[in-house]
């Protein structure tokens, strides 16, 4: 007899490593150089540059033709259809050493990114959280003679991230940086939907602002 364990219902996330070359990441970083920066709302050791259109911010416009093949791919797998996607959005992102960034979600989009233009620090490596149980009882059975595995973990953190990798995710799914104990990191984010979606003639239509 073969007992085999199921992932029901997985969530997908894409992580691409050194899929942008580095004459690409070194264009992009000449780039954003200059951009001004605000400081995150929660933590001052992060900063962002307001949100832009893909075709104003010239960082994206350098990686662009090598990202899209990838978010139309990551598309296929959540709706399961080719469909035509368009970035609505697109930030830098700063993280000084001993900065962090707050659980959050992206609201607006289907499909969030994130390139990075320089290496992470283990510490600081994106992690993703179960949704929360919206205020129902909770049961869990954490304690010494417990352990973690991915079908009762709470949160899960990538592994080793470098320079020049692409990281997808579905919008909805609450993610955050911990505390960072390396060096500078540099990121460059991005928001995407598709031009439309269509449920047994049920149709909604996107357009990018």
């Amino acid at each position: 007899m073969t007992t085999a364990l199921k992932s029901l219902f997985p969530t997908a996330v894409l992580h691409e490593q050194t899929l942008i070359d580095g004459d690409r990441v070194a264009s992009c970083l000449a780039c954003i150089a200059p951009a001004a920066q605000a400081p995150n709302s929660q933590d001052s050791r992060l900063s962002h540059t307001a949100i832009s259109k893909p075709e104003d911010l010239d960082a994206f416009s350098a990686i662009r033709e090598v990202v899209m093949p990838q978010v139309r791919s990551f598309g296929m797998h959540l709706f399961g259809e080719e469909l035509d996607w368009m970035i609505t959005g697109v930030w830098v992102n700063r993280l000084q050493t001993g900065g962090q960034q707050a659980m959050h979600v992206h609201a607006n989009s289907f499909i969030s990114g994130v390139v990075y233009l320089t290496d992470s620090h283990p510490s600081a490596n994106l992690m993703f959280q179960r949704p929360s149980a919206n205020g129902s009882f909770v049961f869990s059975n954490f304690n010494p003679d417990s352990s973690v595995t991915p079908y009762n973990a709470d949160r899960w953190q990538m592994p080793a991230i470098g320079t020049g990798d692409l990281v997808l995710f579905p919008s909805h799914l609450m993610h955050g940086v911990p505390e960072n104990r390396g060096g500078e990191r540099i990121s460059l984010s991005f928001n995407a939907v598709p031009d439309r979606l269509n449920s047994w003639g049920y149709e909604i239509r996107f357009a990018a602002p």
